[in-house]
Formats: structure tokens, C-alpha cells, sequence
């Protein structure tokens, strides 16, 4: 069903509702005829006494907004950004000076920890 059809189903059970009101039915009995609450056929009918036949008009509800598969990859490219994942060694390192810290700095911080107790 396309939102034109849905939209004209309902503002002629609207208006259905509003003229069974008008014929002498209590609003109980229309909402039950229309599967609807009582309180929503009087909105219907306090409606219509207030504006007339244009305020049963069917107010439309956007739905969900749909993105295309392609929708993340497009705006990543229009800002210069890859959807890669980064890769795991920075391209600064300096594997002279890490060697450096794993041969000095690192046996002198496994001295100082304290031991662990079991």
C-alpha cells in the first residue's frame, strides 16, 4: 500500500466517525465500530466542530529514514576519509629507539616491580 492510499483510509474512517457522531451514536460505540478509542473519535468530532471537514484531513508521519548501502561510503569519500582500519604499528616508530628501551629501560623496570604474591 502506498502512503496516499493509507492516508485516504483513514480520513475516511475519520469521517465516518464524525458522521455516525452527528447521526446519534454515542462515541463508545463508534470507536468500537472503528476499532479506535473513544477519546480518539472525540479529537475527530471536536475537530470537525472546530475547523470543519478539512481538520479530519489525514496529517502525514514521515517513517524512518532509509539509508542506501552506499550512503557511509559516499560521505566518508566527500571528506577525504577511508573506511579502512588504521594500520597496527604508527608509521613514526622508530624500531632503533624501541630496541633501545626493551635493552636499557626495560630490565631496570622488571627489577623495580615489586613481587607478586600468590
Amino acid at each position: 500500500m502506498d502512503a496516499n492510499t493509507i492516508r485516504a483510509g483513514m480520513e475516511s474512517r475519520h469521517r465516518l466517525g464524525v458522521e455516525k457522531v452527528l447521526a446519534g451514536w454515542q462515541q463508545k460505540d463508534v470507536a468500537d465500530f472503528l476499532g479506535v478509542h473513544p477519546v480518539t473519535v472525540g479529537e475527530w468530532v471536536r475537530a470537525h466542530r472546530a475547523a470543519g471537514p478539512a481538520a479530519l484531513a489525514a496529517k502525514p508521519h514521515p517513517g524512518r529514514k532509509r539509508f542506501h548501502p552506499g550512503y557511509l561510503r559516499e560521505w566518508l569519500a566527500q571528506r577525504q576519509y577511508s573506511p579502512q582500519k588504521p594500520a597496527l604499528r604508527a608509521k613514526e616508530r622508530d624500531p632503533d629507539a624501541v630496541l633501545d628501551w626493551l635493552r636499557g629501560q626495560w630490565p631496570e623496570l622488571l627489577k623495580k616491580r615489586s613481587p607478586t604474591s600468590p
